[in-house]
């Protein structure tokens, strides 16, 4: 009786968590704001405010670390001297089913950013179709720009990468490795 009652008990308990993750999302609106809800799985919804939300995923782990990257670039655009407020709306996170939405953030009006950066190498098409900032606070890290990335053309793709050609190199390798393993 007791093994019964505990099983049953497990059974509600995982129900219950599993309810509480099928009901929640990451979402951005028009303001360039981005927010979890535990209590929201639908495509779009209207706030308590009447701002409209978009959902982007319901997987909290990617979210989590797309959100970080989005952070990490738009902390570098300040420190390069930008506008948060302008930033914050102009920095975007990919939808979870491009392969940019965990490695790099969207920005829109990219050359109000990247008017003065160095020209750079593009290894997804081996030209010089990127562009890349001056190091961040004496670091070893740069913003570089993609028009082109993740086999896909005009993603306007902006990340940290290392500074050091060969430091960048290695980390791309990784990269594609990791691309071509979730293939398999």
């Amino acid at each position: 009786m007791f093994k019964v009652r505990l099983i049953n008990m497990l059974l509600l308990f995982i129900l219950l968590v599993q309810t509480n993750f099928l009901f929640s999302a990451g979402y951005y609106n028009n303001k360039g704001s981005y927010s979890w809800f535990e209590n929201h799985k639908e495509e779009k919804f209207i706030d308590t405010l009447s701002q409209n939300w978009q959902k982007i995923t319901d997987n909290k782990r990617l979210w989590q670390e797309a959100i970080i990257i989005r952070n990490a670039n738009i902390y570098a655009l300040m420190i390069l001297g930008f506008d948060s407020i302008s930033i914050t709306k102009n920095v975007k996170l990919y939808q979870e089913n491009s392969p940019l939405f965990t490695k790099h953030s969207q920005v829109m009006c990219y050359e109000k950013y990247t008017y003065n950066w160095q020209v750079a190498l593009n290894s997804e098409n081996w030209s010089y179709s990127a562009k890349k900032s001056e190091p961040l606070l004496n670091s070893r890290l740069v913003l570089k720009f993609y028009p082109e990335k993740g086999g896909r053309k005009n993603v306007k793709a902006l990340g940290l990468v290392k500074s050091n050609l060969l430091a960048h190199y290695i980390e791309a390798s990784f990269e594609l490795l990791e691309s071509i393993t979730k293939k398999i």
